[in-house]
């Protein structure tokens, strides 16, 4: 037992003594492994450790891993982070050369570009961007956060903040970006110009921040989108104007293209501020040529410190003109508007002469006295009127209040204006002024007088200008009335002229001062309205004496409307008369035929073109004419239907015509019913509209009452086509029923009467002109009206028809043999045959 027992000691303490020999040996080997593979490290310097995993985050290089991070600490500044990273043995040549870039590959979302979004699921990474030109190495290295960027770095100094990735633009297309800024004092910018761009900067380069929303007082907002980045960092674009090396790496960002353009300096004495603003310009001939830069007060007066730009320079002389541009509202429109929301603007009119002097004054539109006629003005009231309230003669300007102040005894205001010269002939002892900025409407004694001159005058003030030409001008002061209608009083005084009696009817209204017009020209007025009985009253005409010779015992007038209102098929017309008649209306002198009576005032002038023109027709039955039925000559309105009177027997039908022209003898009246038929449509507007009354022009002479017919007599207008006789025993033809040739229509019955010995029946056929040549001496007229059956007892039956219509209405067939005679006339006359031979459709002359 003892001897089985002693080996199994043996051997349970050889294995307890194994366990820790294996474990040093392990130890060992990896601190040996260790000690080897410190020669495959390298040390990176971050700013954070951030996102990275210690055995997990690799180094890659072209997608390939080469290496871990197995250690991270902090600096011993306790300021950056330390990482440790195994390289694999065979890549360390290339890890370890001198310049090479570490960069963290992480998501990126930014403006410019979207990258790194592999590494949402994988985590971040470490790559390498290896530094191929030296053969140096070393094994610490700075961990950067971006990926490198290959091109040309500078330094750009601003005062102005700026993003980061800002694109930096030449000609509208990116060449580079601002990487890195700092700030001290101002801001110092780092920026990249990538290498196959970096051929258009030099040392003349010049970089001008561009922000994509820009305010100018003169040219509004504007707004300039290029990409997605420039619409929200805005963008710098860079300009080249010289060949020049390239040495420079520092420049300076200007804040505008203003800052960079050559400037003069000079000062503006505003008086008042008139809403100018630092940055509002200056503006020749609608170029801005410089601005305000700022504004400060001297003393009691507002200067404002002005730049103007260098080129515009030889605009500048001591006589140079500013004058302040503010909005003007007139029916034009409205002047300078922009300035309402950015403020006014500074003009400026040169002058020839030296320039010696730096500061000017800014006017308020001055006016030139040496070219203008200075004249006084006194009123009661000044209300709206302003200085610069402008001077009107027939709504167009032609001077300004220059100034206002009250008389000696404070009664009354005197206004001082300025007329230009040019205008001088208006200006005599005769001219009158008047308000027309106090009142729109004036109501006085029942009595509307309507102030307008265009809404300019009431928004700004104004005053207008009625004047007698061809008058001398000594005196230098002038009342300044209140409305027009004073003016109209005292200018019909001045008139010289004689009176006339006109007697009108009490069914219309006549006015004491309306004005009384003859071809648009006022040559009178109504003096005074009398009331004779109760049909009739007298008008008091006075009519000025230059108009004498247009005036006979028996000229006629009628009453004109202030507003005529048209309305026709192509929309409305409406006529304003002129502001002087408005609402009272006017009378009109008619000298286009003499008047029976006395003279006469009508009450408009249809009644004058009735009284003319008018004329009778008499139809048997008017059945569809209305008033206002149209009289058409070839579709065209030459009148219309006025007065219908039914009588026992007939119709009178009485019609104005525009043009008596067509009041001839032989002219042919019809009416223009509705047709429908199974061959053609005619007048289908008079199954809803009235019926109108067609015309047919005649000749002859004048008269006033003409026969009416039911329908359009074509046989007795041969200039559409040639009548013939057809004579036949008995007829089943009615008028209208086509005739044929060859089953194409070429004209129609107009006619069914018996001969004048009853014998026989005469059918008047119509065949159109362009169809008269088929008409033949030896033409047969073949009667195809009806159905035509024929049965057999031991055949079939035959059913010949022609067309639906024919069958219904009747017709011809013309039939001209292939020897044929020559062509018809009207004194023709052919037999209606009855049956038609069944070899005519191969009957086929060739007529010319």
């Amino acid at each position: 037992m003892n001897e089985i027992q002693q080996p199994q000691k043996t051997k349970l303490v050889s294995l307890v003594w194994l366990i820790p020999i294996i474990i040093i040996l392990f130890v060992g080997w990896t601190e040996y492994e260790n000690f080897l593979n410190k020669k495959n490290k390298i040390t990176l310097i971050a700013k954070s450790a951030n996102g990275f995993k210690i055995d997990v985050t690799p180094l890659e290089y072209k997608g390939v891993k080469i290496g871990k991070i197995t250690d991270i600490s902090l600096s011993k500044d306790l300021n950056n982070t330390k990482i440790t990273i195994m390289v694999q043995k065979k890549y360390m040549p290339l890890v370890t050369k001198k310049g090479n870039v570490f960069w963290i590959d992480k998501p990126r979302v930014s403006i410019n570009k979207v990258s790194g979004l592999n590494t949402i699921l994988s985590g971040y990474k470490i790559q390498l961007s290896p530094n191929f030109d030296t053969n140096q190495t070393t094994t610490k290295f700075k961990l950067y956060e971006n990926p490198p960027l290959k091109g040309y770095f500078i330094k750009l100094y601003t005062t102005s903040h700026i993003n980061l990735y800002t694109p930096i633009l030449y000609k509208g297309v990116k060449i580079g970006e601002i990487t890195d800024k700092k700030f001290d004092n101002n801001f110092i910018l780092t920026a990249i110009i990538y290498n196959q761009y970096k051929k258009y900067i030099n040392n003349s380069s010049i970089f001008i921040k561009n922000p994509i929303l820009k305010i100018n007082p003169q040219e509004g907002i504007n707004l300039k989108i290029n990409s997605l980045s420039t619409a929200l960092l805005g963008s710098i674009d860079v300009s080249t104007p010289k060949q020049e090396k390239l040495t420079k790496k520092e420049f300076k960002l200007y804040n505008s293209k203003d800052d960079v353009i050559s400037k003069q300096t000079l000062l503006l004495n505003i008086k008042n501020e008139y809403n100018l603003h630092k940055n509002s310009p200056i503006i020749y001939q609608g170029q801005k040529i410089g601005y305000i830069k700022d504004i400060f007060l001297d003393k009691n007066n507002l200067i404002a410190k002005s730049y103007i730009y260098k080129k515009y320079s030889y605009l500048l002389s001591d006589n140079s003109i500013f004058i302040l541009q503010h909005p003007e509202v007139s029916l034009n429109g409205i002047k300078n508007i922009k300035n309402i929301v950015f403020g006014n603007f500074v003009s400026i009119t040169p002058h020839s002469g030296k320039l010696t002097k730096k500061e000017f004054t800014v006017y308020q539109s001055p006016i030139n006295k040496e070219n203008s006629i200075i004249l006084s003005l006194y009123t009661n009231a000044l209300h709206s009127i302003t200085k610069n309230s402008k001077i009107y003669y027939k709504n167009i300007p032609i001077g300004k209040v220059l100034d206002y102040t009250l008389t000696p005894n404070l009664k009354q205001i005197k206004l001082t204006i300025a007329i230009d010269k040019k205008y001088k002939a208006l200006i005599t002892n005769y001219s009158m002024f008047y308000d027309i900025s106090s009142q729109l409407i004036e109501l006085k004694n029942m009595n509307i007088n309507v102030n307008f001159e265009g809404l300019n005058p009431l928004i700004n003030g104004g005053i207008a200008l009625v004047t007698i030409p061809n008058k001398k001008l000594t005196k230098h002061s002038f009342k300044l009335y209140s409305s027009y209608q004073k003016i109209e009083e005292i200018k019909k005084l001045r008139y010289s002229g004689f009176i006339k009696t006109a007697y009108f009817s009490n069914d219309f209204k006549l006015f004491k001062n309306m004005n009384i017009e003859y071809k648009n020209q006022t040559i009178g007025f109504i003096k005074n309205i009398k009331f004779k009985d109760k049909n009739s009253s007298i008008a008091t005409l006075f009519i000025y004496n230059k108009y004498k010779n247009l005036i006979s015992n028996h000229s006629r007038f009628y009453k004109k409307p202030a507003v005529n209102i048209t309305a026709n098929l192509s929309g409305l017309d409406i006529q304003i008369a002129n502001f002087t008649s408005l609402l009272k209306g006017s009378i009109v002198l008619d000298n286009s035929k003499a008047s029976l009576d006395k003279l006469k005032i009508y009450p408009n002038l249809k009644t004058i073109q009735i009284a003319d023109n008018s004329i009778k027709i008499i139809f048997k039955n008017a059945d569809g004419v209305n008033i206002g039925s149209k009289l058409e000559y070839k579709n065209l309105k030459i009148g219309e239907v006025i007065k219908i009177n039914p009588t026992d027997k007939n119709t009178i039908v009485t019609a104005l015509l525009y043009d008596k022209n067509f009041a001839k003898q032989h002219t042919i009246f019809y009416l223009k019913k509705p047709i429908v038929s199974l061959n053609e449509i005619k007048n289908a507007s008079a199954l809803i509209l009235p019926v109108n009354i067609g015309v047919v022009k005649g000749n002859g002479t004048y008269q006033t009452t003409f026969k009416g017919y039911e329908n359009k007599p074509l046989f007795l207008n041969t200039k559409e086509g040639k009548i013939f006789k057809i004579y036949t025993d008995i007829s089943t033809l009615s008028t209208n029923a086509p005739v044929y040739y060859k089953n194409i229509p070429i004209g129609k019955i107009v006619k069914v009467s018996l001969s004048n010995d009853a014998s026989k029946v005469v059918v008047f056929a119509f065949i159109k002109n362009k169809y008269l040549k088929l008409i033949r001496k030896n033409s047969k007229f073949y009667n195809i009206s009806g159905v035509e059956m024929k049965f057999s007892i031991f055949g079939t039956a035959k059913i010949k028809t022609n067309t639906l219509t024919s069958m219904l209405k009747g017709g011809i067939l013309v039939v001209t043999p292939t020897k044929y005679a020559k062509q018809a006339d009207i004194n023709d006359t052919f037999k209606l045959i009855k049956n038609l031979p069944e070899d005519w459709q191969e009957i086929s002359p060739k007529i010319p």
